[in-house]
């Protein structure tokens, strides 16, 4: 995935998904088993949710004191992994009028 600071990535429409012990368990509709976040990968997916990378990317170095380069190549790597099966999509940036 190209990064884009920019982009917002938002919950795909027609989810399921339960919480428990930190972990998120996402059914969707193009993979065979449910999806289970650990409790990092849950609150990526969360502050994913309306924010622009660049937000979540400098949320996530400040949570948990790691170096900027390796927090975005794992948060592009989730993000893949998630649009791969639904879970997230792009959300549509507006046209300037």
């Amino acid at each position: 995935m190209t990064w884009d600071g920019e982009a917002i990535w938002v919950w795909a429409p027609g989810l399921l998904a339960t919480r428990m012990a930190r972990r998120l368990t996402v059914l969707t509709p193009t993979a065979e088993l449910p999806l289970v976040l650990d409790d990092n990968a849950s609150v990526v997916v969360d502050l994913l949710d309306g924010m622009p990378l660049d937000q979540v990317l400098s949320a996530v170095v400040e949570m948990y004191d790691v170096a900027p380069d390796v927090a975005r190549e794992d948060i592009a790597h989730l993000i893949e992994a998630l649009a791969r099966h639904g879970v997230v999509v792009p959300r549509k940036r507006a046209v300037p009028a």
